[in-house]
């Protein structure tokens, strides 16, 4: 239902460009967990803005309590605003808007299971969690596949791109804000298009293995999976790495009994590989 609504917004030509469980923690103090009023398109280098689409889906009910959206209505109709870090605001990359302290906004409190659509122009934001639980949504931006690729370099949103080439080369990942997003993103209805279309998808995953080719010890702790596809099951546990350029990279062990059998497409030993 959602893709349908999608592509009758945007077309059906369709990539999935962003998306997020959003698990907005309590908060006392009110800083952490707020998201100040912001256009999502100050973090995208494509366009047109008309041919992107974001849906934000309500896990429980959302209201003032737990931090519900809230948008300044028509709002989509403007332009895009510089983005800066506003005062107190804990979260990296959660830049914001000055200048509409005293203009209306309207909060959207919202079921489980309801879904808003916006426009990336929109200013909006959400406010603190202020209960004792967590607050869950999950997020996704939809873009046209064929959406035009700009150089972000000398507007205002050269900010948060350095911000994120900056981040990736700490971990060890030289790639282009654009090259970025398209690595992260999925096609999802209809065909191909420029988000598809970068030098291979082998670049990305070099660049990602490039750093790790030196690891010794660490291997041993390490067994690599293709596309999740890696279904173990039984008494024993088990333990493997997981990278994804949404993610933080981490460690997962878990332990499983009963239900159904495992399948393993290829093992990566320390120092040596084998057939099984």
């Amino acid at each position: 239902a959602v893709v349908k609504i999608v592509s009758d917004i945007i077309g059906d030509n369709i990539t999935a460009a962003h998306s997020m469980l959003i698990n907005k923690p309590p908060d006392a103090n009110r800083d952490t967990s707020r998201h100040p009023l912001h256009q999502d398109l100050h973090y995208f280098p494509f366009r047109p803005a008309d041919r992107i689409c974001a849906s934000w889906t309500a896990m429980e009910r959302i209201d003032e309590r737990n931090g519900c959206l809230f948008a300044i209505p028509g709002s989509h109709r403007g332009v895009l605003y510089p983005h800066v870090y506003p005062e107190n605001v804990k979260n990296k990359a959660y830049h914001g808007v000055y200048g509409f302290e005293n203009v209306p906004k309207v909060n959207l409190v919202m079921e489980k299971g309801d879904t808003v659509f916006f426009h990336p122009i929109l200013l909006h934001g959400s406010g603190p969690n202020l209960t004792k639980g967590f607050r869950k949504a999950i997020s996704v931006h939809f873009a046209d596949s064929n959406c035009e690729f700009i150089d972000v370099k000398g507007t205002s949103q050269e900010n948060i791109a350095d911000e994120v080439e900056a981040l990736m080369k700490k971990r060890g990942i030289n790639v282009k804000y654009a090259d970025f997003w398209k690595y992260k993103s999925r096609l999802v209805n209809g065909t191909p298009g420029t988000f598809q279309n970068y030098a291979s998808n082998l670049e990305g995953r070099l660049n990602f293995a490039r750093p790790h080719i030196l690891w010794i010890e660490d291997w041993k702790k390490v067994v690599f999976m293709d596309e999740k596809r890696f279904s173990p099951d039984g008494p024993d546990g088990f333990q493997y790495y997981w990278h994804d350029l949404k993610k933080e990279p981490k460690v997962i062990s878990r332990r499983s009994q009963g239900g159904r059998g495992a399948m393993v497409w290829g093992q990566l030993k320390p120092f040596s590989s084998r057939d099984l």
